[in-house]
């Protein structure tokens, strides 16, 4: 009797250390939770919208003229784009370069999710035209025709990267 009475406790006393070590153990969303399904972590991200970066490296002699060209004409299209809804934002950031290869500017895209990467090149040509014939101003203009690839040289796409909300 007194050996069963032992062993009891003994299994008592584990399964109590057991209870608790679980009980411990449980995060606590899913004690929050506990009226709706299992917590479903992925429901608590907000995957906010997409980015594309392109990629160039100005020569440190035209990054004046290429800025110039950037604020008088490629701002109409990308009003243009915007307008339309083929991106949300843009950003365009000059980097320091690491190397003698590495770009020194950015050009950020966002769109509101990964479909909006596949509108066709027919609607970014038609908003682009529409954007470039509103301009009136002749020294403008001229800038339209400038040959800005001596300007600069293109790196690249950096990879597609969705922005996540926490």
């Amino acid at each position: 009797m007194i050996r069963t009475h032992r062993k009891s406790e003994k299994t008592l006393s584990r399964v109590t250390a057991v209870v608790l070590a679980l009980t411990a153990l449980t995060p606590l969303a899913a004690v929050a939770h506990k009226d709706s399904d299992p917590v479903d972590l992925a429901k608590d991200i907000d995957k906010g919208p997409v980015w594309r970066t392109w990629t160039a490296r100005v020569a440190e002699d035209k990054m004046d003229d290429y800025l110039n060209y950037l604020t008088k004409v490629y701002k109409h299209n990308l009003a243009a784009w915007k307008a339309a809804g083929l991106i949300t934002d843009y950003k365009i950031l000059i980097i320091e370069p690491r190397g003698a290869d590495d770009p020194n500017i950015l050009m950020m895209y966002q769109y509101r999710n990964m479909a909006a990467l596949d509108a066709p090149e027919e609607l970014w040509t038609q908003a682009s035209k529409q954007a470039l014939d509103k301009i009136q101003d002749p020294e403008v203009r001229k800038l339209i025709g400038a040959d800005y690839d001596e300007w600069r040289t293109y790196t690249g796409w950096a990879p597609t990267a969705r922005e996540v909300k926490l």
